[in-house]
């Protein structure tokens, strides 16, 4: 509806109204979900908007009570891989809310810190399962951090290594073959 400005507002005593607007694209360009208070100056020749004078504003849907801030947040969730692939998720999950979305690199736990870490085990980042990028971006953001088992501490999940099986034909000949272990 539109509002009747001789009805709702004394235009002599009234210079500048103030209402929400969505703002903050974020990084990528894309998004505003973010209500920012935007001053809308209803004097004629007010320098914000080079003389445009308003008279009326569309308010369909609107409300006179600004809405609530909105609360950003984003998780982490934890999950380790065995030396076969399966993967079971951990009861650890990191949550965090805020008033504003940040660029800064998101921290996570330390393998030892999350609910499911066996002592005795080795266990790797696995980047190519987990997020790529722990920069929140955007509202209500989930991050997945894997950790893999890996034996032999070589910086690679046990579960991604190449394995060979040889099967050796004697061809009628008499004897065996030993398998070697390097």
């Amino acid at each position: 509806m539109v509002l009747n400005d001789a009805s709702i507002i004394d235009e002599k005593s009234v210079t500048a109204i103030t209402i929400y607007a969505k703002t903050d694209t974020g990084r990528l360009g894309y998004g505003g979900n973010k209500l920012a208070p935007v001053t809308v100056y209803l004097a004629d020749g007010a320098t914000q908007i080079d003389g445009k004078l308003i008279t009326s504003i569309n308010v369909n849907g609107g409300s006179f009570t600004p809405p609530s801030e909105t609360k950003y947040s984003y998780t982490i969730n934890y999950y380790f891989v065995d030396a076969q692939g399966s993967v079971s998720p951990s009861d650890t999950v990191d949550s965090h809310t805020d008033t504003e979305i940040s660029n800064e690199e998101i921290t996570y736990k330390r393998v030892e810190d999350v609910d499911g870490y066996q002592s005795g085990t080795t266990y790797v980042l696995d980047t190519e399962k987990s997020s790529e990028r722990f920069i929140w971006t955007q509202d209500k953001q989930n991050f997945s951090v894997y950790y893999a088992v890996d034996a032999n501490e070589n910086g690679i999940p046990d579960y991604r290594k190449t394995t060979y099986r040889l099967i050796y034909n004697l061809n009628g000949a008499s004897g065996s073959v030993t398998d070697a272990t390097e």
